[in-house]
């Protein structure tokens, strides 16, 4: 499981998560081994993403356009979740200063 742990320390040192014992957690259910596809060409221990990111591509629009305003737009008391306050967009950094939204 060399691999899964190297895995692990890139995730933390490309700040895609902020700890090592979080990405021992979480990114080994994201990799498979691709033994098969990589055996034909001579490379045996490789390992692929169990996802194939690229092919969703198309919907990240849909899924991400507007949603900071529907956030905002809920009539309820919110705690937005961040690594860090350098992440929010305008809008929700302008809320944020307005004491609309506490970020932790």
């Amino acid at each position: 499981m060399l691999i899964t742990f190297l895995g692990c320390v890139r995730s933390v040192r490309t700040k895609t998560i902020s700890n090592l014992a979080s990405a021992r957690t979480s990114v080994p259910p994201l990799v498979r081994d691709a033994g098969e596809h990589f055996a034909s060409v001579g490379e045996p221990h490789r390992y692929m993403w169990r996802t194939e990111l690229g092919a969703t591509e198309p919907f990240w629009r849909g899924w991400f356009t507007g949603l900071s305003s529907k956030f905002l737009g809920c009539k309820t008391a919110k705690l937005l979740l961040l690594a860090g306050a350098d992440r929010l967009d305008k809008e929700l950094m302008v809320a944020q200063m307005q004491g609309e939204v506490r970020h932790s």
